[in-house]
């Protein structure tokens, strides 16, 4: 499993060198563009969106949309589906899979030609194949095969053999993939074209890698090397050298890697490509970092940062910094590697690729975590539980259901570890249900389900045990099936079973040795690999030696000629000479020897390195450590919202990564509650009394069952003087929260508003009416509350069906415009809700954002942004 997420990653990293520097190309099409008309100008916009890819996605969806206006005006579905197809293209790499697929099918639908038709299939397969879904993507693969094989088109035929292979290589189907490869091979050699035929051995060899034939594997990378200098492509010969040091960094043989990475990187130099010098750099000092010369590591990051930088390819840039926060997390220097995580996902938000930002939040989720655990730090708890929601939030907006059930199962495992029972199942069942028919994910989510019931004692540990192991046996997922066997052997122990508990143990024993036989094929072949090298080197070193000596005994020949042709110069003269031969002679044979006995301590290492993986693998064994935490969410779902409200929108923009504005949701017996509250500060300060304020409303609300508004307003207003110390001595602070509250009856048709420094806007019939609240906040000021007796009020409205509510933090009225530097203001926000009556509530939302966004323009954020829409 490990070995075919490796093969999933080089193939990535591989495809991240392929950008170049395309500025000249887009001045050309800019000038194309606007030169032409018709059909050629359409295409041009279409050219040019994916060159601005790179330097710009806004720019590239720009000049994509824009070919798509003037070819809805050509009335040519040809046209028109080729401006669907550019625009499915950039979703896909923008990694938008559900978008690109939804622009995909627009375009098949209206595609004239089986040409068109046959490319539109194939790109809708390899969409399927990077969303993992394997079958859809070999069927539309196949499909496009068959009509590009009716059409006679060879090349494409073999670029489908090629696309169905890439499948099978992400399923770890190696054999399957290679018989696609060899398929397609055939198919550009039929065609003479020896570029394409030589970018193929690249894939073979991926697949040979992921069969640990790694003789073969580097036969073929040979083999494109040769192909390329034959047909003087330059920089698919310095890719492939770069590829043969990916595979020697893969066996860990880091002087070999090394090699091939500055051969490549050499070439790259002459070809003067700054993003391929880059990307040389960057392999050095991943090499560097491997074998823990960290300072070298980072220089080389540095270095290909600063070309990244120049080149403005934010994606590698976002890649690199990641690098970088890696190296530090090595050294456990967190606050560095927090720091380089928080570069690269700022990048990953302004290129907006959801995927790189998903796996940046889950990066940083990590780093937290691991710091968390070591310093026992509750603030950092809380960033990674925040990081894991938001990498959870990302991958289900773009459709990536595995990935959102894998953080998922993260998710509650922290729980877990933080003994919060209730908060893990939920997160396991969030795991299934996004797993959906994916049973490996379910059996991985089970077996945490199973370590959450046995810290309980609870029964249900051993059924959900068995099931992680019955079905990772069945997909020959050993590592899980044996940590279950494990875990159900302990168990039965535990329960004084001893039955079960041998049955279960025999089944661990004999699944850890199935374990450690697969590791032992896979080392094993790997140094026969690396020992047949080192002998390859030393023949060559001996046959080097035999050649000299062979030249030696000619020279040697000559001179017993010379000799007898200048006897008569003297025996002094032929004494020296013969002298000569006999050192040159004795160096040679001494030389022989030397490189012998290096070849017997060769042996020697092999055998030594054996000895230690062998040591290596025991301590593996008994290394399981988990370590997770978590944070209760405090805001209510969508779906908990919409099931009492249907019609609503939440228009949420923290701040900083953390809020002080939240909003709050509670259904009793008779009422619905709503709150929306802003907390002083911002950040991790405004994050904490959020805290507080979230904790206060559900033990008053749901524990105490407290029904009124206003009294509800003046027990969380003394519980926060109580907490935070307020009422000792003169102390004048005002720390604390604004809230506006709710309480709706829906048989009655009324709400009742309680509100300490927040409003409620009641819109109904054209109007606004604005319901006030308390000008004292909750917290804070004890002494002058004292003094003026303050209390809470509260007000009771009927409403009728069709009204709707808006409740707010002032932090969208207190924004500053960029253009007038005033404040937006609360009779700007008024004459807004007004203008978006007869908007349902999603166009509602973005009215409010699309307003917030213009106003503010280039203006600094100054506070959290909380608005509320709820129609009745």
């Amino acid at each position: 499993m490990k070995l075919k997420y490796f093969v999933i990653a080089l193939v990535a990293c591989i495809s991240l060198e392929a950008s170049a520097n395309n500025e000249k190309s887009i001045d050309s099409l800019k000038r194309v563009v606007e030169s032409t008309k018709g059909n050629e100008k359409i295409h041009s916009l279409m050219d040019l969106s994916m060159l601005y890819l790179n330097e710009s996605p806004e720019k590239a969806f720009i000049s994509a949309y824009k070919a798509y206006y003037y070819a809805a005006f050509t009335a040519e579905p040809a046209i028109l589906s080729d401006a669907y197809f550019t625009i499915g293209m950039l979703h896909h790499k923008t990694s938008s899979f559900d978008s690109a697929l939804v622009y995909m099918s627009k375009a098949l639908k209206t595609s004239e030609t089986n040409e068109q038709t046959a490319t539109i299939l194939d790109n809708i397969g390899t969409i399927y194949k990077d969303l993992s879904r394997y079958d859809s993507a070999i069927v539309y693969h196949n499909q496009s095969l068959k009509l590009q094989q009716t059409l006679g088109n060879r090349k494409a035929v073999a670029t489908c053999y090629k696309n169905i292979g890439n499948v099978y290589m992400q399923m770890g189907k190696y054999d399957d993939a290679l018989s696609q490869y060899e398929l397609a091979k055939m198919e550009y050699q039929s065609c003479n074209d020896e570029k394409s035929v030589s970018s193929l051995c690249n894939n073979i060899s991926t697949a040979y890698v992921g069969m640990h034939k790694y003789s073969d594997a580097l036969s073929y990378l040979t083999n494109a090397v040769n192909i390329q200098e034959s047909i003087g492509d330059k920089a698919g010969e310095a890719y492939t050298l770069n590829s043969i040091g990916n595979f020697y960094f893969r066996l860990k043989v880091y002087d070999k890697a090394q090699e091939y990475y500055k051969r490549a990187l050499d070439l790259r130099t002459k070809l003067d490509d700054k993003n391929d010098i880059a990307a040389s750099q960057f392999n050095i000092a991943t090499v560097h970092r491997d074998l823990g010369n960290y300072r070298e590591a980072l220089k080389y990051y540095g270095k290909a940062l600063e070309l990244r930088t120049k080149t403005d390819n934010k994606e590698a840039q976002a890649l690199i910094y990641n690098a970088i926060g890696g190296t530090y997390k090595n050294q456990k220097i967190y606050d560095k590697a927090i720091e380089n995580y928080q570069r690269a996902l700022d990048l990953n938000l302004v290129i907006a690729s959801p995927k790189a930002i998903a796996s940046s939040y889950e990066r940083l989720g990590m780093v937290c975590r691991d710091t968390a655990l070591v310093a026992k730090d509750q603030t950092l708890f809380k960033q990674a539980s925040l990081f894991y929601s938001k990498s959870i939030e990302v991958y289900r907006s773009i459709g990536d259901s595995l990935n959102a059930a894998r953080i998922s199962n993260f998710y509650g495992n922290l729980y877990k570890d933080f003994g919060e029972t209730q908060s893990a199942m939920r997160w396991y069942d969030s795991a299934n249900a996004l797993y959906g028919k994916n049973a490996l994910g379910k059996a991985y989510v089970a077996y945490s389900q199973g370590k959450l019931m046995q810290e309980l004692h609870n029964p249900m540990a051993e059924q959900y045990f068995a099931s992680a192991m019955e079905t990772a046996s069945k997909f020959e997922e050993k590592t899980l099936a044996c940590d279950a066997a494990q875990s159900l052997y302990l168990l039965m122990k535990s329960q004084n079973k001893p039955d079960k508990a041998l049955q279960y143990y025999e089944k661990f024993v004999s699944l850890k040795d199935e374990i450690e036989a697969d590791k032992n094929k896979e080392r094993i072949a790997e140094m026969e690999f690396e020992s047949d090298i080192k002998v390859l080197e030393h023949l060559n070193e001996n046959q080097q030696l035999k050649i000299r000596e062979n030249e030696m005994k000619q020279s040697q020949f000559r001179i017993y000629i010379l000799i007898l042709v200048l006897v008569l110069l003297g025996i002094a003269a032929f004494s020296i000479v013969l002298y000569r031969l006999f050192t040159q002679k004795k160096n040679a044979y001494a030389l022989l020897s030397q490189k012998q006995s290096e070849l017997e301590a060769a042996y020697d290492d092999v055998k030594t390195a054996n000895d230690a993986l062998e040591k290596k693998n025991s301590q593996i064994l008994d290394s399981l450590m988990y370590a997770k935490r978590i944070q209760k969410a405090v805001l209510p779902s969508a779906e908990e919202l919409s099931s009492l409200f249907p019609q609503n929108f939440v228009y949420y923009m923290p701040k900083e990564i953390v809020s002080g504005d939240f909003y709050w949701l509670s259904k009793t017996k008779n009422y619905v509650f709503f709150a929306v509250v802003d907390c002083t500060g911002h950040g991790v300060p405004g994050a904490c009394m959020s805290m507080v304020g979230n904790t206060l409303l559900n033990q008053i609300v749901n524990e105490m069952h407290e029904e009124s508004p206003a009294r509800i307003l003046q027990m969380i207003d003394d519980e926060v003087i109580k907490t935070l110390r307020q009422n000792e001595g003169d102390d004048t602070q005002d720390d604390g929260m604004a809230i506006s509250l709710i309480r709706y009856d829906k048989k009655r048709s009324e709400i009742t508003f309680a509100g300490a420094g927040q409003k409620l806007l009641i819109v109904s019939d054209g109007e606004v009416q604005t319901i006030g609240s308390s000008l004292f906040s909750i917290g804070g000021l004890h002494v002058l509350k004292q003094s003026q007796e303050v209390v809470f009020e509260e007000t009771t409205i009927p409403v009728k069906e069709g009204c709707t509510l808006y409740l707010y933090s002032d932090g969208y009225i207190d924004q500053f415009g960029s253009e007038t530097k005033a404040r937006f203001s609360t009779s700007r926000f008024e004459d807004m809700v007004l203008e978006m009556q007869n908007m349902d509530m999603a166009e509602q939302y973005m009215t409010v954002s699309r307003r917030m966004d213009a106003w503010k323009g280039t203006e600094q954020q100054i506070d959290d942004i909380l608005v509320v829409g709820i129609k009745l």
